[in-house]
C-alpha cells in the first residue's frame, strides 16, 4: 500500500472516530453540530496543505471529492440532529443512511482512485489521444500534398513550424484567424494565431504540473525529430515511400516536456544532439537534452510516422531509441520494444 492510500484511509479514520458519537444513539446535543463542522474541514485542510507546498498530489481530486461529500453529510446530519433535539428523540434512522451512504460513496472514489480510474489515468489517456489527432493531421496533409510537412518551412525569422502547417488540417481547432507567413511567428501581426493556448499541444499531466510561469504564447509538449536521417529531414517534407525502415518502425513525434518550446515556434528536437534517453517521471531526471521527455510514469508517449501511438518505456536501450530515430538505415526493430 503507498503512501497516498495510507493517507486517505487515515482520513477517513479520522473522520469516522469524530463520526462515532454520533451514532451511539445517546440523546443528541447542540454540541454535536460542531462534530459535524469538523468533518468537511478534514479534507479541506489536507488539500490547502497539498497546495501551499505546491506539490501536484494524485489524492488531491479524492480529497475535493471527499470534501464534498463531507460538506453535505454535515449538512444532512446537522439537519437530523436538530430534528432529534426538537422531538427529545435518540436517534433518526435516516440519519444513519445518510451517514452510511456518504462513506461508501467515499470508499467508491478511493477505489477508483487507485484501481485504474483516477484523473491522472484520463490525462494520460488524454495524451494519447492528443498525438492521435496530431498523427491523423499529419497523414491527411500527407494526403493533400503528397508529402508529410517539413519541420521547418522558409528562412530565418519568417521560418514556419510544422504545428503551424497542420492546423488547418486539425478538425478540433478551425481557428478563425489565419497564420500569416509574411511575419514572423511572435510578430504582432500573427498574435492572434500565436498568443494562445492550445490544448491539443500540451500534455494534460505536464500542465498540471507545471510550476513556471508561462509566457503570452502558449507552450507545447511535443516535438519532432529533426535530422537529415530522422522523420523530418532540415527544411523539406519527405514522402512515405522514403521510409525504407517503415513508417511503423520510424518515429515522428514525442514527447517533449519542459523543453520550452512554444507551440507556433519553429523549434523541435535535433536528433544528433539527444541523448539517447527518455526522462520520465521518476527516471532520468538529470539528463540533459533527452530524446524523450515525460512527466508520466515508467516511459513516454511517441507518435510513429504510421500514425499509430505507442508508449516506450524508460528501460529501453539506446540502441534501440537510435533505430527508431532513423527511417532509412535499414534497421530491423522488434516490435515489442
Amino acid at each position: 500500500m503507498d503512501i497516498n492510500s495510507i493517507s486517505l484511509l487515515l482520513i477517513v479514520g479520522v473522520q469516522l472516530g469524530i463520526s462515532y458519537p454520533l451514532l451511539r444513539g445517546q440523546k443528541a446535543r447542540w454540541s454535536d453540530l460542531a462534530r459535524c463542522a469538523v468533518l468537511p474541514t478534514i479534507p479541506i485542510a489536507a488539500l490547502l496543505w497539498l497546495s501551499s507546498q505546491k506539490f501536484p498530489s494524485p489524492v488531491s481530486e479524492w480529497l475535493i471529492n471527499q470534501a464534498i461529500f463531507s460538506t453535505l453529510f454535515a449538512m444532512c446530519w446537522g439537519t437530523s440532529i436538530i430534528d432529534r433535539i426538537s422531538r427529545n428523540s435518540d436517534q433518526s434512522q435516516w440519519g444513519q443512511c445518510l451517514f452510511a451512504l456518504l462513506f461508501l460513496a467515499g470508499g467508491i472514489v478511493f477505489l477508483t482512485q487507485n484501481t485504474g480510474h483516477s484523473p491522472e489515468v484520463n490525462r494520460r489517456r488524454q495524451c494519447r489521444e492528443n498525438l492521435k489527432a496530431i498523427g491523423l493531421a499529419m497523414h491527411t496533409y500527407l494526403d493533400t500534398h503528397s508529402t508529410f510537412p517539413a519541420a521547418i518551412s522558409g528562412d530565418g525569422p519568417l521560418a514556419v513550424s510544422w504545428r503551424v502547417s497542420i492546423e488547418p488540417y486539425i478538425d478540433a481547432h478551425r481557428l478563425e484567424r489565419r497564420y500569416d507567413d509574411h511575419f514572423a511567428w511572435n510578430a504582432e501581426p500573427n498574435w492572434p494565431f500565436t498568443r494562445r493556448s492550445m490544448p491539443l499541444y500540451e500534455c494534460p499531466t505536464a500542465r498540471k504540473q507545471r510550476t513556471i510561469a508561462e509566457d503570452d504564447f502558449g507552450l507545447t509538449d511535443y516535438a519532432a525529430l529533426v535530422g537529415e536521417e530522422a522523420a523530418f529531414p532540415l527544411e523539406r517534407g519527405i514522402k512515405a515511400r522514403d521510409f525504407a525502415d517503415g513508417t511503423s518502425n520510424t518515429l515522428m513525434v514525442v514527447e517533449a516536456v519542459d523543453t520550452g518550446i512554444r507551440w507556433a515556434e519553429p523549434k523541435d528536437i535535433y536528433v544528433p544532439f539527444a541523448n539517447m534517453t527518455i526522462r520520465s517521471q521518476e527516471t532520468h531526471q538529470d539528463q540533459l537534452n533527452p530524446l524523450i521527455s515525460s512527466t508520466h510514469t515508467g516511459g513516454g508517449h511517441v507518435l510513429m510516422a504510421d500514425g499509430t501511438v505507442r508508449f516506450i518505456s524508460s528501460s529501453v536501450s539506446p540502441e534501440i531509441l537510435q533505430q527508431l530515430t532513423t527511417r532509412a538505415a535499414g534497421d530491423v526493430v522488434s516490435d515489442d520494444f
